[in-house]
């Protein structure tokens, strides 16, 4: 199969994106926060998603610039979006307010 240098830019493009937000983010925390603890970054669903998201995009990106693809990425991309989607929308956060016939 031929590389797609289009898509293979995109994904690399997005995969550095998250990469610098998670970084942006966690060196904000780290430096502005007097109280913060920078292993509960990694805690939360969103910093946990956006960590998968740069492993796929980086690996999907680095395979369409060689012209290749494997079952195990279609699958691992599809696990990686469905699993950032049902983390994120299923797990009630524990500071969430609860209906009180739930607690």
């Amino acid at each position: 199969m031929a590389a797609n240098g289009g898509l293979a830019l995109f994904r690399l493009f997005f995969a550095a994106l998250c990469l610098a937000a998670l970084v942006g983010q966690f060196t904000y925390n780290v430096q502005n926060i007097a109280s913060y603890r920078p292993l509960n970054y990694f805690s939360f669903f969103t910093v946990e998603s956006n960590i998968i998201a740069t492993a796929t995009f980086g690996l999907a990106g680095w395979y369409a610039w060689k012209g290749r693809t494997t079952q195990w990425l279609e699958l691992l991309r599809g696990a990686a979006t469905m699993l950032s989607t049902r983390l994120q929308h299923t797990v009630p956060h524990p500071a969430a307010e609860l209906p009180a016939n739930v607690r």
